[in-house]
């Protein structure tokens, strides 16, 4: 195909990817994981660029994060529908723990896909001409869950695009930090989390289609929940012993602490929007890389060790998952292999890029310190989710974010502990280096 023009132009769709009936839910260690009705709608968002004969996508969808082998596939179905390259569509998910289980909900995977296929459709008929430019603000919204108080990466960024015939904003592009996890284990329905309370409000303001995006959010929770929240983080199965009125009057709470959730974003982005420039687009590029990374198998002695622990602090049963290791190193294997996409979107001076982990946010701080510039936006949650990507320091700390999780959802992410403790390191170089070269 040949899409040949002089200019940049770009295109915006949203579509309803509310599920229709009752779901299995995804995010909480409940008994019951079947969907209660809906709090808020599930949306995604396709932004298309076009520029010198190549169009890219960009998508934001409302999911905890699919399989990498789950979105690949919906990544080489929008290709062969748009004739896009698959390698220049990046989807990106926000991480509510309040959508469909991918895993079990296959009927609702097609309708994701026919949805986004709708969209890309619709962001093609929608292309103008654009201008764009960058800006960096500042909010309250995280808190980093490991504690360390002092690592949180408080960048919003926002990427303001203008339609170039009439000055007006075609689109916002926000990357935000802060798992959206607002709601915890007393909710059982559908829901976008604070992300789509902000996105509302925005779109409200401005006037225009907004998409937000996940930055490295592993060890950041968010700033604002219900006065339960804390406890029911990580084990949510005491929420299923509330009563009614207990948990209406939770609802009240989670809708507030999702409003405030949105008013500092809202905030922020109202900081910085009237001073963005925007002018024409002079560099426009999606790149893909693939780079390897392992990851041990424990032996039955410390096996047994990460399950008594996880259960004593979590309550979290690890049978499975050490059944899992002991299979594993019955077949021989003392290790394993990630061939890991890294994949970067870069508009002029600024740089939207991701791996599908839950990277911890000093890995974002460290390549933008590394690449020497605030407006590179590392993030996790890019084409599926996998495990935690735990700093070489909290890897040491073990908890939650590193081992215990996996005992969980090792069948989702495909394997059955974290990467080894260099690999953020690794990261880090990886994607600095390749930017240097880039920006040279």
């Amino acid at each position: 195909m040949n899409y040949k023009t002089s200019k940049t132009s770009m295109g915006c769709a949203e579509v309803d990817i509310t599920p229709k009936n009752p779901v299995t839910m995804v995010g909480f260690d409940r008994s019951d994981q079947t969907s209660v009705g809906v709090l808020d709608g599930l949306a995604a968002q396709v932004f298309l660029w076009e520029k010198d004969g190549e169009r890219l996508c960009l998508i934001s969808v409302d999911s905890i994060g699919l399989t990498v082998e789950i979105t690949t596939w919906l990544r080489s179905e929008l290709s062969q529908s748009s004739g896009i390259p698959a390698e220049r569509i990046m989807v990106c998910f926000t991480h509510t723990h309040s959508a469909p289980d991918g895993l079990f909900e296959r009927e609702y995977v097609d309708f994701l896909l026919s949805s986004l296929t709708d969209g890309v459709s619709r962001a093609v008929a929608d292309l103008s001409p654009v201008h764009a430019g960058w800006g960096v603000a500042y909010g309250d919204i995280g808190l980093n869950r490991r504690g360390d108080a002092e690592c949180l990466d408080r960048r919003v960024g926002v990427l303001k695009v203008v339609d170039e015939s009439s000055g007006d904003v075609k689109a916002l592009l926000l990357r935000c930090t802060a798992h959206a996890n607002v709601l915890v284990g007393d909710n059982r329905k559908i829901s976008s989390d604070y992300v789509g309370f902000a996105r509302e409000r925005l779109k409200k303001r401005y006037g225009c289609p907004v998409m937000i995006t996940q930055g490295a959010s592993g060890d950041v929770r968010p700033r604002f929940r219900n006065s339960m929240g804390e406890r029911l983080e990580i084990y949510s199965r005491e929420a299923e012993s509330l009563g009614e009125d207990i948990l209406k009057g939770l609802e009240e709470e989670n809708v507030e602490a999702l409003e405030k959730m949105a008013d500092e974003i809202e905030r922020a982005v109202g900081d910085v929007m009237s001073g963005i420039v925007v002018r024409p687009v002079s560099r426009l590029r999606m790149l893909s890389e693939m780079k390897d990374f392992r990851f041990e198998i424990p032996s039955k002695v410390r096996a047994e060790d990460i399950a008594k622990e996880a259960l004593d602090i979590c309550g979290i049963d690890g049978s499975s998952w050490l059944a899992e290791v002991a299979g594993l190193r019955e077949a021989g294997m003392t290790e394993g292999r990630v061939n890991m996409e890294i994949q970067y979107f870069l508009l002029d001076e600024g740089c939207i890029c991701g791996v599908p982990e839950e990277a911890m946010c000093g890995i974002a701080l460290d390549i933008a310190e590394r690449a020497g510039s605030e407006l590179v936006f590392f993030g996790g949650y890019t084409n599926g989710c996998r495990g935690y990507l735990p700093t070489a320091a909290e890897f040491d700390r073990g908890g939650f974010e590193v081992l215990w999780s996996y005992l969980l959802f090792f069948r989702c992410h495909r394997r059955v502990m974290p990467l080894v403790r260099e690999s953020a390191d690794e990261l880090v170089s990886t994607v600095s280096d390749r930017l240097m070269v880039v920006y040279s």
